[in-house]
């Protein structure tokens, strides 16, 4: 299977500070897989979260060499999760997860994760989270987000296509060992509607980003659901974007 890794310029990164990220992909025998095919007409998404889930980026490396690089700052120090989300033909989505260190000050007290109201308002945009019935684990379950302009209150019809969807959802355990990547669907969507179908692999916290392209500008609007416990006989599915940490 393939695998990633990571280096920092420099080694051990500051807060504030432009550094830069090398991931090299490696196939079986340890060679290096300078190209990768493209998900989402992107060869590889990561996302950059702090531990606590509080800051989250959503970035595409790009091809150099025999990797991939991306230049980026942390705002603050602390713990971050990079997820490195790509495809190996024959498998399927990859994703790998590393862990970095960042030198600095934490500049805002410490959070404790919970779960948020279902209707959350950034940068003028505000979405409603519908969901079908209850959150199980391993259940499949459809989640309609209604959009509308802040300012109006009516419902928009300006979303534009991001990255080949009408919407994509990145999701996190509170833990994060669990990550899922979904896109909206295109067969239940409106100009102010996108749905998405995901399975939460474990019961607890998730944490939730939606993120929406509209006047040329990509809005992320984050949410904290809470998952039950699986359902016995209920209709379990084996994940399908869900990935667990090994």
């Amino acid at each position: 299977m393939y695998h990633s890794s990571v280096q920092t310029n420099p080694s051990q990164p500051q807060a504030g500070q432009p550094m830069t990220l090398r991931l090299t992909v490696q196939d079986e025998s340890g060679r290096a897989v300078p190209e990768l095919a493209h998900s989402h007409e992107k060869p590889m998404h990561l996302m950059i979260v702090s531990t606590d889930l509080h800051h989250f980026a959503h970035v595409h490396p790009v091809a150099d060499g025999d990797g991939f690089r991306l230049e980026h700052t942390f705002e603050e120090g602390g713990e971050y999760l990079l997820v490195v989300d790509y495809q190996q033909p024959g498998r399927g989505q990859i994703v790998d997860r590393h862990r970095v260190h960042v030198e600095g000050a934490v500049k805002r007290p410490a959070e404790v994760l919970a779960k948020s109201p279902l209707r959350q308002r950034v940068d003028g945009l505000e979405l409603a989270l519908k969901i079908e019935g209850e959150l199980h684990a391993g259940e499949g379950a459809m989640l309609h987000f209604d959009a509308t302009d802040a300012e109006t209150g009516l419902p928009v019809a300006d979303l534009e296509l991001y990255l080949g969807a009408k919407a994509h959802f990145m999701v996190l355990s509170a833990d994060g060992e669990d990550f899922v990547h979904v896109h909206a669907l295109e067969d239940a969507q409106t100009a102010s509607r996108v749905s998405a179908h995901a399975v939460f692999p474990r019961p607890g916290l998730y944490k939730l980003w939606a993120q929406m392209q509209r006047r040329g500008a990509v809005v992320t609007v984050p949410f904290v659901l809470r998952v039950g416990t699986a359902r016995p006989g209920a209709n379990h599915h084996s994940g399908g974007h869900a990935h667990h940490k090994h």
